[in-house]
């Protein structure tokens, strides 16, 4: 039954913006929710314009009918699949491992809400890209290349964290001119342009306000975090140079462990979902000259399931017994 359920009726059935081509235009300016309720939808600041895309393009197809719809979003988790197929094929060597994982993940249970869900259909889309992306790391010796490029863009990164931290007004005026500039080229209307000043400066004071009262907190208690949070981050970093200890290789402790600085830093900016995919990949791709394929992947999931999915599973246990036992306290 190819029908609209839930979100679809009011994503799909009743937005405007996606009735035809020529109306789409106003996803790549409205937030994802704006057909509906347009102060709350700016509120959130919520943009998908690519999936807004799909979803008109799926439309105009079907003539109103979400046939067309369904049909996109099983094209693009099967295109999904081949190139997880083609990512395995590679990384193993042997095309029978990459049948096997796309056959595992075209059919694993996980999927079926992004596949039969039209709403949901941003998930095969994204999927499709990320494993795409992972084509420009092939054959490619990212660290000799782009070292010096990540590291202008940490030093970067970290100096604005720095001034957001400690000197957010310096950022208040710039970012004003800023707005201020594309209201006068006609980029952004007068009443976006008044709330993204007000919005902008609010929150970057919130911030500000936030972070003084943590920081004129208990003296014992900032550095005890501090301390705590550096600990954290340094075992965190520290698994892959332990794992590939363990299989009997050389490995320089200090690279090891700004390369995962670097990984989690490309995956602060890359699209989600897909930002796992693409740190695994980044994984892949520093490693593999120390590796080989079999030991890559076998150190690239371990690495992922103790530092990630073990405690996301802890989590889950301790939540569902937490949910128990407040059901019997309140029965």
């Amino acid at each position: 039954h190819a029908g609209l359920v839930y979100d679809d009726l009011l994503l799909v059935g009743r937005n405007a913006h996606i009735r035809g081509l020529s109306s789409v235009a106003a996803a790549l300016l409205e937030p994802f929710w704006a057909f509906d309720d347009p102060e709350p939808g700016k509120t959130v600041g919520f943009w998908r314009p690519l999936t807004m895309l799909v979803l008109a393009l799926g439309r105009w197809l079907g003539g109103g009918s979400a046939l067309p719809l369904h049909g996109l979003s099983l094209a693009l988790h099967v295109v999904a699949s081949l190139l997880a197929w083609r990512l395995v094929a590679r990384l193993t060597g042997r095309p029978w491992v990459g049948y096997l994982a796309s056959l595992l993940f075209a059919l694993h249970p996980v999927h079926v809400e992004s596949v039969a869900w039209i709403s949901a259909i941003n998930d095969p889309l994204y999927a499709v890209f990320a494993l795409l992306t992972l084509d420009a790391l092939d054959n490619q010796p990212l660290v000799g290349e782009l070292g010096p490029v990540l590291a202008l863009l940490i030093a970067l990164y970290l100096g604005f964290f720095m001034v957001v931290l400690f000197r957010t007004r310096w950022l208040i005026a710039p970012l004003g001119r800023v707005l201020s500039t594309l209201h006068r080229f006609h980029l952004i209307g007068e009443r976006r342009h008044q709330r993204w000043q007000f919005k902008a400066k609010r929150e970057m004071l919130r911030f500000s306000h936030s972070f003084g009262d943590y920081l004129n907190g208990p003296k014992r208690f900032v550095a005890l975090s501090v301390l705590f949070t550096f600990v954290f981050l340094l075992s965190l970093f520290s698994f892959p140079a332990l794992l590939i200890s363990a299989l009997d290789y050389e490995v320089d402790y200090l690279v090891s462990t700004g390369l995962l600085v670097v990984t989690t830093f490309v995956m602060y900016f890359s699209p989600t979902p897909g930002a796992s995919g693409i740190s695994e990949g980044v994984f892949g791709s520093f490693f593999r000259d120390i590796l080989t394929a079999n030991h890559l992947v076998l150190v690239t999931i371990s690495w992922r399931f103790i530092t990630i999915y073990l405690g996301m599973l802890a989590g889950l246990v301790i939540l569902q017994r937490e949910l128990v036992r407040n059901r019997k306290v309140s029965q």
